[in-house]
């Protein structure tokens, strides 16, 4: 799988900038995945206002379009105990 950081794009698929940055987050973490609560903060961290109210169903409407998208790629996104992992279909 190839990421184009410039693009937003992944093996040809575009994806908008709080998808790809999750995506590229959960490549990074390889097969021990990244907790929930971490991407939250690698997403928002740096937010003045501190992201939005609603983090977690924000983080999760996200990743739901980002599946949407990385079928095409035979890829999705998958949490179990509130890690989330890069997987292969």
């Amino acid at each position: 799988m190839r990421a184009n950081y410039k693009n937003h794009t992944i093996d040809g698929v575009r994806f908008p900038p709080l998808q790809f940055k999750i995506i590229t987050a959960l490549l990074a973490a390889g097969p021990r995945g990244v907790s929930s609560y971490d991407l939250l903060d690698y997403l928002y961290g740096k937010d003045p206002n501190g992201g939005p109210d609603t983090g977690a169903s924000c983080l999760n409407s996200h990743i739901c379009y980002a599946n949407k998208r990385l079928q095409r790629v035979r890829m999705q996104i998958k949490g179990y105990c509130n890690i989330k992992r890069l997987e292969s279909l």
